[in-house]
């Protein structure tokens, strides 16, 4: 259940970085917004398009409830390898000073991109790990609820 306080509705272009888009309609998505380079970049959760970012300003052929300020916890039983390959669509890459969401860019295409979810954390220098699985929440300790995982 959110509180009156936590959420909002309207266009995913009115969303911040860590904001969940739930959706409002049969037709919507679930949607995270993070960034690339200070760009605001939104990333479809589930649906035909699931995994694809795009750059969310002043967008707005998408929307739906908008939860600010959500957290990204990941389950450290998922960590993977990647030995400077790819991390797979969708998982979350703690890399350099950030965690980022591994993302495709177009459809019909390869091409790849991370898109950063927590900055300002402590360096991890030239070394980086993966998770398959992981969870947005917000709240804090008993107070912590699950909006959405990958399980």
């Amino acid at each position: 259940m959110l509180s009156p306080n936590e959420f909002t509705v309207g266009p995913v272009g009115k969303a911040k970085p860590l904001s969940l888009i739930l959706p409002t309609d049969t037709y919507g998505k679930i949607i995270l917004v993070g960034h690339i380079e200070n760009v605001n970049t939104a990333v479809f959760l589930s649906g035909e398009f699931q995994s694809h970012c795009f750059e969310s300003k002043d967008n707005e052929n998408w929307d739906g409830l908008i939860v600010p300020d959500v957290r990204v916890e990941v389950d450290e039983t998922s960590l993977i390898e990647t030995n400077g390959f790819g991390a797979p669509l969708l998982s979350v890459v703690r890399l350099e000073n950030r965690l980022a969401l591994a993302t495709q860019t177009k459809s019909y295409s390869s091409e790849s991109a991370l898109v950063s979810l927590h900055d300002n954390l402590e360096s991890a220098g030239r070394f980086r790990a993966a998770f398959t699985a992981w969870r947005i929440v917000i709240g804090e300790g008993q107070n912590t609820r699950s909006l959405w995982s990958t399980t």
